[in-house]
């Protein structure tokens, strides 16, 4: 099982298959089986997949304070895996804030990041400190409630078994360590890297995630009928339709 080091925090990642890099970066909940266990490993074999706990997630280390868990941490750990596989450069994919981490690369380190890939909606900042509120409060079963509320789907057990055994203050951390991040909206324009936003339609009644692409040079979007967050990141047969040929190009 491969680690780095940096700042004194171990980030733990996984590394499969062969051919072009792809590193795989989840979200604020569940570590980096989920790639493996909703069918994205085995649905992008043909590349040399990385797939990362992130800060805070998974075998990697709970590093304490907002400082630890700014946004620009999360990015400098992915440059450190990135160096430790000697990759130059590698299409990125991201679900939830996995795709905040993707577009803070594309900017800030664009010759990195070849292409990205963001599944899920673009998230509305002041949501996250009310999320970490009651989280705290009430444990992980609040997001599992909360999901359920949302979304009218059948959650597999071993998602559940994901979400519950996220470390409840690292969850926390994220959320609040983010909460006053612009998003990417003040500098999507400065993304010249081939980008595409898959969104449930649920997920996205605004259409942000067409607006988005839209001020995305090489930018595109695609809206999954009937889907919420969780739910379109589920349906991996849907999203691999369209994440292969995006991939290929």
């Amino acid at each position: 099982m491969p680690t780095v080091t940096r700042g004194g925090v171990h980030i733990h990642y996984e590394v499969t298959g062969a051919g072009s890099p792809v590193l795989l970066h989840t979200g604020a909940a569940g570590d980096l089986r989920m790639w493996r266990d909703a069918g994205y490993v085995r649905g992008l074999s043909g590349h040399r997949l990385i797939s990362v706990d992130h800060r805070g997630h998974g075998l990697s280390s709970r590093p304490q304070g907002l400082d630890a868990h700014r946004i620009g941490e999360y990015a400098a750990d992915v440059l450190a895996v990135l160096d430790a596989e000697s990759v130059d450069r590698c299409a990125f994919v991201g679900y939830s804030d996995g795709s905040c981490v993707g577009f803070e690369l594309a900017v800030q380190t664009p010759a990195r990041i070849s292409s990205l890939v963001a599944l899920g909606s673009i998230e509305v900042s002041e949501r996250r400190s009310a999320l970490a509120r009651a989280c705290r409060a009430a444990g992980m079963a609040e997001l599992m409630r909360l999901i359920q509320a949302d979304e009218e789907l059948e959650v597999p057990s071993w998602l559940w078994l994901q979400y519950l055994e996220t470390d409840v203050e690292m969850f926390c951390l994220e959320l609040e360590a983010w909460a006053d991040w612009p998003g990417p909206w003040p500098y999507l324009d400065r993304i010249a890297v081939p980008a595409l936003i898959v969104v449930g339609e649920l997920e996205d009644p605004d259409g942000e995630a067409r607006r988005a692409a839209g001020a995305v040079a090489q930018g595109a979007s695609v809206e999954l009928p009937g889907l919420g967050h969780v739910g379109a990141f589920l349906a991996s047969d849907r999203v691999l339709a369209q994440l292969r040929p995006f991939l290929a190009r």
